[in-house]
């Protein structure tokens, strides 16, 4: 995993397929292609679901590291209850390490049971989803 500091500091053991892929495949002209024409290549696609959560990690925790904005200036209602912007993000935050259970290695080979873990993903997942877009229009400075 190249240069990805926030991910290697919160423990993700997480592989990006291109950085995994020999030299002299054979798609690497027509990922060449696309990104002149698209901007990226086919590669960020294959597993769109992680690379989304960690791409919205990544890009808090340096929203959060460099930001220079008062973080409970905004303030929303989330089911309910009042939750400042800065709280919202640590949620977030909190719960894609949760997604992957960071703390407790989720790639590693403990052979442990990950069935609990996997059944409840999706709904961990709709919940970043929901803090993000509720917290969404307050993200810039």
């Amino acid at each position: 995993m190249a240069n990805h500091k926030y991910l290697k500091d919160a423990g993700f053991a997480r592989e990006y397929w291109a950085d995994t892929l020999p030299k002299d495949d054979e798609r690497r002209p027509q990922w060449k292609r696309e990104r002149r024409t698209y901007g990226f290549d086919e590669r960020e696609t294959w597993s769109l679901k992680d690379d989304s959560l960690c791409w919205l990690y990544e890009h808090i925790k340096m929203f959060v590291d460099v930001f220079d904005i008062n973080p409970n200036y905004h303030k929303f209602k989330v089911d309910g209850k009042k939750m400042t912007q800065g709280q919202i993000l640590n949620e977030i935050l909190k719960k894609i390490e949760m997604y992957y259970n960071v703390n407790n290695c989720f790639f590693n080979e403990n052979g442990e049971d990950y069935t609990k873990h996997w059944l409840a993903q999706p709904e961990i997942a709709k919940e970043i989803w929901k803090l993000w877009g509720i917290v969404f229009p307050a993200m810039w400075w």
